[in-house]
């Protein structure tokens, strides 16, 4: 009896190894998955960062032009005016 119950004991062990082996595989996995999601996250941030400078910067420059192109319809405006009296 003594034998049988000390079998069971060294199975119970060996089944509660393996669900603690088993519970950190588990954390393992989910921790790698958290790191990847950060990792994917931060990579859309910066794309996203780069889309909004870019166009920033087109945003600037269409408004530069905009008042390049003003200045010289002022210019031809002046010359018509001046022919034309």
């Amino acid at each position: 009896m003594l034998i049988s119950v000390d079998s069971q004991i060294k199975e119970a062990d060996c089944d509660l190894q393996e669900i603690v082996d088993q519970v950190a595989a588990l954390h393992k996995s989910k921790t790698a998955m958290v790191s990847a999601n950060r990792a994917t996250e931060d990579q859309v941030a910066q794309i996203l960062k780069n889309q909004m400078e870019t166009l920033l910067y087109i945003d600037q420059k269409a408004g530069e032009l905009d008042a390049k192109a003003d200045e010289i319809k002022d210019v031809l405006d002046g010359r018509n005016a001046n022919i034309y009296s």
